[in-house]
Protein backbone atom coordinates (compact mmCIF):
# COMPACT_ATOMS: atom_id res chain seq x y z
CA UNK A 1 0.00 0.00 0.00
CA UNK A 2 2.44 2.61 0.85
CA UNK A 3 4.75 1.50 -2.39
CA UNK A 4 1.53 2.30 -4.50
CA UNK A 5 1.21 5.87 -2.55
CA UNK A 6 4.90 6.91 -3.21
CA UNK A 7 4.27 6.05 -6.82
CA UNK A 8 1.63 7.79 -7.12
CA UNK A 9 3.11 10.95 -5.05
CA UNK A 10 6.12 10.40 -7.35
CA UNK A 11 3.83 10.29 -10.82
CA UNK A 12 1.81 13.40 -9.40
CA UNK A 13 4.94 15.47 -8.53
CA UNK A 14 6.88 14.28 -11.99
CA UNK A 15 3.57 15.79 -13.96
CA UNK A 16 3.15 18.67 -11.78
CA UNK A 17 6.88 19.37 -12.31
CA UNK A 18 6.49 19.41 -16.31
CA UNK A 19 3.00 21.10 -16.20
CA UNK A 20 4.26 24.03 -14.18
CA UNK A 21 6.94 24.66 -16.80
CA UNK A 22 5.23 24.60 -19.50
CA UNK A 23 2.63 26.98 -18.11
CA UNK A 24 5.28 29.05 -17.22
CA UNK A 25 6.55 29.39 -20.88
CA UNK A 26 2.95 29.95 -21.56
CA UNK A 27 2.29 33.35 -19.26
CA UNK A 28 4.06 36.44 -18.06
CA UNK A 29 6.37 36.31 -15.24
CA UNK A 30 4.21 35.98 -11.95
CA UNK A 31 6.14 36.23 -8.32
CA UNK A 32 7.17 32.35 -7.80
CA UNK A 33 4.82 31.61 -4.75
CA UNK A 34 1.69 32.85 -7.26
CA UNK A 35 2.48 30.77 -10.24
CA UNK A 36 3.22 27.29 -8.27
CA UNK A 37 -0.26 27.66 -6.46
CA UNK A 38 -1.74 28.93 -9.72
CA UNK A 39 -0.32 25.66 -11.50
CA UNK A 40 -1.45 23.38 -8.99
CA UNK A 41 -5.07 24.82 -8.73
CA UNK A 42 -4.98 24.45 -12.66
CA UNK A 43 -3.80 20.87 -12.47
CA UNK A 44 -5.88 20.25 -10.20
CA UNK A 45 -9.09 21.54 -11.99
CA UNK A 46 -8.17 20.15 -15.34
CA UNK A 47 -7.96 16.18 -14.16
CA UNK A 48 -4.71 15.73 -16.09
CA UNK A 49 -3.05 14.19 -12.76
CA UNK A 50 -5.87 12.23 -11.72
CA UNK A 51 -5.93 8.42 -10.71
CA UNK A 52 -7.12 6.31 -13.66
CA UNK A 53 -8.44 3.79 -10.73
CA UNK A 54 -11.64 4.03 -9.13
CA UNK A 55 -10.93 5.68 -5.18
CA UNK A 56 -14.42 3.52 -3.39
CA UNK A 57 -15.62 4.61 -0.12
CA UNK A 58 -16.10 2.05 2.08
CA UNK A 59 -19.90 0.95 3.05
CA UNK A 60 -19.68 2.58 6.35
CA UNK A 61 -18.35 5.62 5.47
CA UNK A 62 -20.90 6.40 2.76
CA UNK A 63 -23.43 5.57 4.88
CA UNK A 64 -22.11 8.45 7.43
CA UNK A 65 -21.96 10.53 4.41
CA UNK A 66 -25.45 9.80 2.92
CA UNK A 67 -26.68 10.44 6.47
CA UNK A 68 -25.37 13.95 6.82
CA UNK A 69 -26.11 14.68 3.23
CA UNK A 70 -30.06 13.77 4.08
CA UNK A 71 -29.96 15.83 8.01
CA UNK A 72 -28.20 18.63 5.79
CA UNK A 73 -31.80 19.52 4.78
CA UNK A 74 -33.45 19.66 7.80
CA UNK A 75 -32.10 22.78 8.44
CA UNK A 76 -33.49 26.08 6.85
CA UNK A 77 -30.99 28.05 4.67
CA UNK A 78 -31.08 31.81 6.66
CA UNK A 79 -32.20 34.71 4.47
CA UNK A 80 -29.04 36.46 6.03
CA UNK A 81 -26.10 35.38 8.52
CA UNK A 82 -25.42 37.09 11.25
CA UNK A 83 -21.74 37.58 12.38
CA UNK A 84 -20.76 38.28 16.00
CA UNK A 85 -18.30 40.63 14.59
CA UNK A 86 -18.58 43.33 11.96
CA UNK A 87 -16.90 42.39 8.62
CA UNK A 88 -14.34 45.37 7.42
CA UNK A 89 -12.47 45.65 4.80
Amino acid sequence: MIRIMLLTLMFMVSGFSAYAEEAAQDKPAEPESKSAARAWLELQSSGQAASKQPQPISGKAMDKIHERYIKSFGQDIPEYYEHETPATR
